[in-house]
């Protein structure tokens, strides 16, 4: 690692452009400074990372299937799709921002923060949540397949469920997919 990490130093004091690639900071534990926190797409797939710097702003696509990572960091801002599929991670922050899809299939999720915002798409398949946030906000569609949300709610229509979390002061923008 040493060898490796002198030379992206090097590298970095003959090209100031050229810096140490974020993931390989992330997989090593090295510091991060705050303007290294906005970056384009980051994927950990499998990654030994074990954690993410607090106000990560990721314009793109934020990738954490099959990571180590265990929890999201406060003040998390995903552009476009933030994939937990299969991950470790047990709770959403609770200011978590997401523009367009959050997939978590198969994660360890229990539970989702009350005013979560989605803007597209909100995928929960095969999960443990078992009850509706107060006033989740779904840009398009919600899908739950096999989760233990539609477990409860196998017996109610997708209008009925719509309805139930708008009385919970959420909506959703699109179609409900059980």
């Amino acid at each position: 690692m040493t060898n490796i990490l002198n030379l992206f130093k090097f590298i970095e004091s003959k090209k100031k452009q050229y810096r140490v690639p974020f993931e390989y900071k992330l997989s090593n534990n090295l510091p991060i400074s705050n303007d290294e926190l906005i970056i384009t797409n980051l994927n950990l797939y499998n990654s030994n990372a074990e954690s993410l710097p607090d106000n990560l702003i990721v314009k793109g696509a934020l990738q954490l299937n099959g990571s180590k990572i265990k929890s999201l960091p406060n003040n998390l801002t995903v552009g476009d799709y933030l994939d937990l599929t299969n991950s470790k991670i047990k709770s959403l922050p609770n200011d978590l921002t997401i523009h367009r899809t959050l997939n978590l299939t198969n994660s360890k999720i229990k539970s989702l923060p009350n005013d979560l915002k989605v803007g597209w798409h909100l995928i929960l398949n095969n999960v443990s949540i078992d009850s509706i946030p107060n006033n989740l906000k779904v840009g398009l569609n919600l899908e739950f397949k096999g989760s233990a949300i539609a477990d409860n709610y196998d017996i109610y229509s997708p209008n009925d469920i719509r309805k139930m979390i708008e009385d919970k002061g959420g909506n959703v923008g699109g179609k409900i997919i059980t």
